[in-house]
Parts: C-alpha cells; structure tokens; sequence
C-alpha cells in the first residue's frame, strides 16, 4: 500500500467517526512546501473519542497491524501507538494522543487542506516549524527552515512567535529569521 493511500484511510476513518486530529511531522512538512520523503505518518488523535475495538478491527479489513491492547498501552503510557502495514512496504501510522495543552492546541489550529480530493487537517505551519525548532535534529532544522521559507508570506507570525516563546525555542526561530531576511541560505 502506498504511504498516501495509508493517510487517505485513516483520517477517513477519524473523519466519518468525528474524533478530532491533525496530522503532523513529515507529512505535514512535505504539505507545507517541503520536498522529501517520509516513511510514517505521525497523527495526534483526540484518543478518549476512539473506539478502540472498531478501529483495530477497521485496520485489520484494510490490512493493517495493530492491537487493542497495544493502543490502550501506548495511550495510557502517554506514548505513541504503531501501525503497521501487512504488506510488504515498510510504511507505517504513529498515533499521539492528546496529553498536554499544546495537544489539543495543534488539533485546534489544525488547517483542513485539499489532499488528493479528500479533505485532511493537518497541523498548521506554524505549529509545524515551532516543533520542529524543539526536536531539533538536523533534518527537522531543515523542515523548519523551508516551511519557513515556502509559507514566509502566509504564517501568523504573531502565533508563531507565542508558541515559539512557548515551546523555548524563540532563540532557535530569529536565527532562522535572520537567515532568511538576509538570504543566506
């Protein structure tokens, strides 16, 4: 199964079940103007509005690996579930509930956009590029700087800043400010 068609069918799922998500990470980047690849689609879920019991057994009829008692764990643990593909391809589904106030406030700010004819939430620019100045590995440094390029013109940079300021990366996002005012990339 194609790592899109893997997205497409689960946030049908969570659509046509009414629980509330964004998708995040990668995924997201690639959305916001970022070029690359990606092998999982990281997701926060509203997980107190899943149906555990329904939704492995809606995974299974489409071919995909999960337990009941894994998601359970996972959510309980504040840690993220997998889902993996019985197929052969090496994609898989992360699933993040919503365990802290800036969860539930990527969901809320969440933008719904036009993704191979299905409408998908995904989390905003903003929130995009401010967590990925916390993780802050390389690549993530990388997604940060060219969402911050591709979406310059459209982000709330007064939202920006706050969960900037938030998170405790400010100092990380005005030195990509700076990079780009002054065109050093």
């Amino acid at each position: 199964m194609k790592i899109e068609n893997l997205l497409l069918l689960v946030t049908h799922y969570f659509d046509i079940n009414t629980i509330p998500y964004a998708v995040v990470g990668g995924f997201s980047a690639i959305v916001w103007g970022r070029g690359r690849s990606t092998y999982d689609i990281d997701i926060i879920i509203e997980h107190n509005k899943l149906n555990f019991k329904d939704f492995v057994e809606f995974m299974l009829r489409n071919g995909l690996k999960t337990s009941e008692t894994d998601l359970k764990k996972a959510f309980e643990e504040h840690s993220h579930a997998t889902i993996l593909s019985t197929d052969s391809t090496i994609f898989r589904i992360d699933l993040k509930g919503i365990y802290s106030s800036l969860d539930r406030e990527t969901i809320e700010t969440a933008k719904e956009i036009n993704y191979k004819n299905q409408k998908i939430k995904f989390g905003s620019p903003e929130n995009l590029i401010a967590h990925k100045l916390y993780f802050g590995s390389d690549r993530d440094l990388e997604d940060a700087l060219v969402v911050l390029i591709a979406q310059e013109k459209a982000l709330d940079m007064d939202y920006l800043v706050l969960l900037s300021n938030k998170l405790r990366v400010n100092k990380k996002l005005e030195r990509l400010l700076e990079i780009v005012k002054n065109k050093n990339i």
